[in-house]
């Protein structure tokens, strides 16, 4: 963490990329910027606070966490934006991280792409990504297609983005179970073939999966109508 004159940061008037989430007195909200040819994400947060235990569940920055689990995934090799500043004081902090550069969503890029080569290679790095990170026992708690970026013009680079509610957590076979039918729920343009591919290599490395995230598809799917 840097230290910096944060607030000067906080209160510069910059528009939002997106609405800001307001609760409970605090604010959170993020920026796009662009500057000397490079284009930055610029995340604010005052008084948005989460309860840590590994802090007594002392009130934290969410910010914090979401910092904390990029390097986490970078540790384990995953594509992650690259951290450009994080500063942090008291109950506010700032998160600056580079844009990826030429990456589109997982969603643009099925909407996209029909070449089954192209789609192929990407769900093949996907899947990889995806193992990896669930045999290191995290769960990314919020997997959909607009939290997984794609290099447009090199389909087998992958990026996770949104990482806030990622945690460590043993028990990888619930992880990766919640993580895929979430996934697989929520992402437009899966074929019903790439969603067997995904769950297949799947059940290679964690033997029975298939029927836990298939009731798990089923449950969710009921629970709508």
């Amino acid at each position: 963490m840097q230290h910096i004159n944060l607030q000067h940061l906080l209160d510069l008037d910059l528009p939002f990329f997106e609405p800001k989430n307001v609760r409970r007195g605090g604010w959170s909200g993020i920026s796009r910027v662009e500057c000397a040819g490079q284009v930055y994400f610029i995340k604010r947060q005052m008084n948005y606070l989460y309860r840590e235990p590994q802090r007594f569940f002392l009130r934290t920055p969410t910010l914090r966490r979401e910092y904390r689990n990029i390097l986490r995934m970078q540790n384990i090799n995953i594509g992650t934006p690259e951290i450009v500043l994080y500063a942090e004081a008291g109950r506010n902090a700032m998160l600056v991280t580079r844009e990826l550069t030429g990456y589109i969503t997982l969603e643009n890029f099925l909407a996209k792409t029909t070449g089954t080569v192209a789609r192929g290679r990407m769900f093949s790095t996907l899947t990889e990504t995806l193992l990896k990170m669930h045999e290191n026992n995290f769960l990314h708690g919020c997997l959909y297609g607009k939290h997984i970026m794609v290099d447009a013009n090199e389909p087998a680079n992958i990026a996770t983005i949104d990482l806030e509610k990622l945690r460590f957590s043993i028990g990888r076979r619930r992880n990766a179970c919640k993580d895929i039918s979430q996934l697989l729920r929520h992402t437009d343009g899966i074929k019903d073939s790439e969603s067997d591919l995904i769950i297949a290599a799947y059940e290679q490395r964690f033997n029975g999966i298939t029927i836990l995230i298939n009731q798990r598809l089923h449950k969710k799917a009921s629970s709508k109508h």
